[in-house]
């Protein structure tokens, strides 16, 4: 048999427990529909210098511009 201290103890831990989960739903209904959008991702390249090559020879260089 669970001794009284004990039982206490658990409820008092799942009661704690409980508040946490209720507490920590506080986002914006809005925000989370945001997150959720889905967004083509945009690539961005600098000073970019393409080789060409052809059994290990190289038949062209494209400098950047």
């Amino acid at each position: 048999m669970i001794k009284l201290n004990q039982h206490i103890f658990f409820v008092k831990a799942v009661v704690l427990t409980g508040c946490f989960f209720i507490c920590s739903c506080s986002n914006n209904y809005q925000e989370v529909q945001d997150l959720a959008k889905k967004r083509i991702p945009v690539d961005k390249a600098i000073n970019v210098e393409s080789y060409l090559s052809q059994d290990g020879i190289v038949k062209a260089s494209l400098p950047h511009l």
